[in-house]
């Protein structure tokens, strides 16, 4: 082997199951939390009957996530009450004008990330529900993830997205 692969079977060995935590400069901030969140008893995901039982709370931020050339435009269109709407170019990726700098949406800086936050009225003790018009395989995945990485406990994803809560019959606007 060589002197780099010896390295790095050294290092997997103490971080094998959270390899991108020390690559981060937060490691011990996160490793000394990390039980902490993994017990969480909040699920990643909630389905739409639970959602209508919250529906109400004070700290419920519900974030329509769709993306894709129109999503502006569908959103307006229809969206579940209350929802919120995050532009996966402007919110959630820092776009640069050459997608060689970075890919088609490569992550924005914390600031930007916290800004737009700010607009969604997100604060730590912000229960957030995300869905996106591709069931939560898109961009409601990706903010579901970006709030987990910032340390954010209370996020879920609503299981089937914007049509499920339609079938369930919650409120469109």
């Amino acid at each position: 082997f060589s002197k780099k692969a010896d390295w790095w079977r050294g290092f997997s060995r103490s971080w094998r199951k959270f390899p991108y935590i020390a690559f981060t400069p937060f490691a011990n901030y996160f490793t000394r939390n990390l039980k902490v969140k993994m017990n969480s008893k909040l699920s990643p995901i909630i389905s739409a009957d639970e959602l209508r039982a919250i529906y109400n709370y004070d700290d419920l931020v519900i974030v329509d996530a769709s993306g894709g050339p129109k999503a502006r435009e569908n959103y307006s269109k229809k969206h579940l009450d209350q929802a919120l709407f995050a532009d996966i170019n402007k919110d959630l990726a820092n776009v640069k004008p050459n997608a060689a700098e970075g890919g088609r949406h490569p992550l924005p800086t914390a600031d930007q990330f916290s800004q737009a936050l700010g607009r969604l009225g997100i604060t730590p003790g912000s229960h957030v529900v995300v869905y996106d018009d591709m069931g939560g395989a898109n961009a409601a995945a990706r903010l579901w993830w970006m709030l987990k990485a910032f340390g954010h406990s209370k996020v879920q994803g609503l299981n089937g997205g914007l049509l499920a809560a339609e079938k369930a019959g919650l409120a469109t606007s």
